[in-house]
């Protein structure tokens, strides 16, 4: 679960500022060699909505990452 702190950094941010966060995320993996699970896309896409935090989409594809 995100922290009050970090709900409250997450909920300064637009939908335009989380948008371009995960822009530069993608980009920074795809410039590596790397892509994103469809997993992972849809949960950036929550974040993009507000729907969850950026520490909620980090837990998540951490415990997808220990299924592994």
């Amino acid at each position: 679960m995100a922290t009050k702190t970090e709900t409250k950094q997450s909920a300064r941010l637009t939908k335009a500022e989380r948008a371009r966060a995960v822009q530069e995320v993608e980009h920074s993996l795809r410039m590596e060699g790397q892509e994103l699970t469809p997993e992972t896309k849809a949960d950036m896409q929550l974040y993009v909505a507000g729907v969850i935090s950026s520490d909620e989409g980090l837990e998540r594809a951490l415990a997808r990452h220990r299924r592994v």
